[in-house]
């Protein structure tokens, strides 16, 4: 009963926080999306995973893109469209691929939610200035639809959706990137809500089952992508102040029995996940802390109990490692600005070799 009536008192504050405040899709600021030399590859996921093409202004009406939540919603939902994004989504890949062709070592960074472009961008200068990069390394900025908002109670109500969008974005987009670069090391830097899109490209995750069935009734055969190969050079991604849970590491479904059994293969190719506790991230405790671990959990981040059971179930598949840190701060800037950052990048080896 007490769960029934939480449940009832949640939808009714996101229905009174979705009316009174402004909610927005993040959309490309600016072209070109993905031809901006080796120094800037970039692709952008809308909230169906498809990548927003250079002339997306010029084929849809820019005003439906962000009144509506993806390009082919702007569009009805035409299958031509359809297609079109599709093959769109393989050209670009392709092209990133072929750009990165000469490169040794890749970095991927992923922002998380509620971040525009320009924000986006801004903590990836910061991020990029942090890093051992030598000139033989590829970096490609990978942005979603975080949504975003100023206002407060804006986060909360878009908060759910913005949760759905990042595991589309990343069995949709970046799965197909990381599939791409299975010849060389990827070293995927995400924060926030980015975590859980990393952990997607990664394998299938637990979708919502109202959200599957939306979507699958959406996007049709296009809901799913193949598995990431799990052979190929190594993958370590490090987490900075991640926005997910126990629930984001289970399998895709089943019944939860409590064991490690609960949580989900990844291949071979992921080495380690290093990832942040900061108990003193305001976002993470949701503002009030016995809520981090409810309505899609953010306590990894958060609780360090959470971590050391993940990282008991994965031991001698992959090295998971929590990297303490407590700050009242929750930004992709702050936590890159940090000094945590450099010491996970030491930890999992990645250096200026």
């Amino acid at each position: 009963m007490r769960r029934t009536i939480a449940r009832a008192a949640l939808a009714g504050w996101l229905l009174l926080a979705a009316a009174c405040v402004s909610i927005d899709h993040n959309v490309p600021a600016f072209s070109p999306i993905s031809a901006g030399g080796a120094d800037r590859l970039t692709l952008y996921a809308d909230a169906n995973g498809h990548l927003y093409p250079d002339d997306w202004r010029s084929r849809f009406d820019p005003e439906r893109v962000e009144d509506e939540h993806s390009l082919l919603a702007a569009d009805n939902f035409n299958p031509r469209t359809h297609r079109f994004l599709r093959e769109e989504r393989d050209r670009q890949l392709d092209g990133i691929a072929a750009s990165l062709r000469g490169r040794s070592r890749v970095f991927v960074l992923v922002h998380g939610f509620n971040n525009n472009h320009a924000e986006a961008r801004l903590a990836f200068d910061v991020v990029r200035s942090r890093l051992p990069l030598l000139a033989s390394d590829g970096v490609v900025e990978f942005l979603w639809d975080g949504l975003s908002s100023a206002q407060r109670l804006g986060q909360g109500a878009m908060w759910f959706s913005a949760a759905g969008y990042s595991q589309l974005a990343g069995t949709q987009a970046l799965r197909g990137l990381l599939a791409r670069l299975a010849d060389k090391p990827v070293v995927v830097i995400a924060h926030s809500r980015g975590t859980s899109v990393t952990l997607s490209a990664l394998s299938d995750p637990a979708y919502a089952p109202s959200f599957r069935r939306h979507t699958r009734e959406l996007l049709g055969d296009d809901f799913g992508s193949e598995p990431l190969p799990r052979a190929g050079a190594p993958i370590d991604a490090l987490f900075l102040a991640p926005a997910i849970g126990n629930p984001d590491f289970w399998t895709p479904a089943g019944t939860r029995t409590g064991g490690c059994d609960d949580y989900r293969a990844f291949p071979a190719r992921l080495r380690s996940i290093h990832y942040t506790v900061n108990p003193g991230d305001p976002v993470l405790r949701k503002f009030f802390a016995p809520f981090s671990s409810r309505f899609n959990a953010t306590d990894l981040g958060y609780d360090g109990a959470v971590g050391r059971r993940l990282e008991q179930c994965y031991s001698g598949r992959f090295v998971m490692q929590g990297h303490d840190l407590d700050m009242d701060a929750h930004s992709f800037i702050d936590y890159a600005l940090d000094p945590v950052l450099p010491r996970m990048l030491a930890a999992a080896g990645i250096s200026a070799r």
